[in-house]
């Protein structure tokens, strides 16, 4: 009974070490975005916090002792959650102002975070599907329906955002050519290609997120404003007939 008990977990280990190992990468992406993310962070909330500290002090001296409070309760929030923004509303003003500054530095510093865990992510899962590790492959792809296929609104919300748009190039069609638009942080600009992979700047044009749930962008030409709508998976942009592709970071 003994032998056959040791006959058969080492079949199992025999069985399942493509799929352990499959686990084991997936965790240390995880694990290796977490910390990219924590290394931006703490900067960003350290000089953050000091600015609200001079603005306590200042209400504190000033009398202020409502917003002096709300300021305090914000300096505590960030402690607790370190990577939220604050709900704008019966704030004072100067801490409005801050918590936007803030906002945008860590949209800013997260999209590549987001941006290449998402490669990696795209990546295993090719290596995990074509080497037959199919276990492997399913987990990855779990992880990847959380940022691209899941059915709550905060699921894609995690997934699309202004932050996931910049820095982000999408391909479309004129005729024989295709162009390309690199979206930066408030701006769009137009790559003019040549039709041999070559592409060259062009006009910039302005833009802004019109709703996150229905992961919809307004990009305001000269002709009036464009609105574009992604597909659930953030890898196509429609407006009208014409459908953008996104261009793979390593292309």
């Amino acid at each position: 009974m003994k032998s056959i008990l040791i006959a058969t977990i080492s079949g199992c280990l025999l069985f399942f070490p493509a799929a352990i190992k499959g686990q084991e990468k997936l965790l240390g992406l995880k694990k290796h975005k977490e910390s990219a993310i924590e290394r931006v962070i703490t900067p960003l909330n350290k000089a953050y916090l000091g600015k609200l500290d001079e603005l306590m002090d200042h209400l504190t001296t000033s009398g202020e002792l409502n917003k002096a409070l709300v300021v305090k309760n914000e300096i505590d929030r960030v402690g607790r959650k370190p990577s939220e923004s604050l709900e704008e509303e019966n704030i004072p003003e100067r801490l409005a102002l801050l918590s936007r500054q803030r906002s945008a530095a860590l949209e800013r510093a997260l999209a590549p975070i987001e941006r290449k865990y998402h490669k990696e992510l795209d990546r295993l899962l090719r290596n995990y599907t074509s080497a037959g590790n199919l276990e492997a492959a399913l987990k990855v792809r779990e992880e990847l329906a959380k940022y691209r296929d899941g059915p709550s609104s905060d699921d894609e919300e995690k997934g699309f955002s202004k932050a996931f748009l910049i820095g982000t190039v999408w391909e479309y069609a004129i005729g024989n050519n295709p162009d390309r638009l690199q979206f930066g942080d408030g701006k769009v600009l137009v790559l003019k290609g040549d039709g041999s992979g070559n592409f060259t700047p062009g006009d910039s044009r302005e833009w802004e997120m019109v709703e996150v749930k229905k992961r919809q962008i307004r990009i305001h030409w000269n002709s009036g404003p464009l609105v574009a709508t992604l597909n659930s998976r953030l890898t196509e942009m429609e407006s009208g007939a014409r459908v953008l592709e996104r261009v793979r970071e390593d292309d």
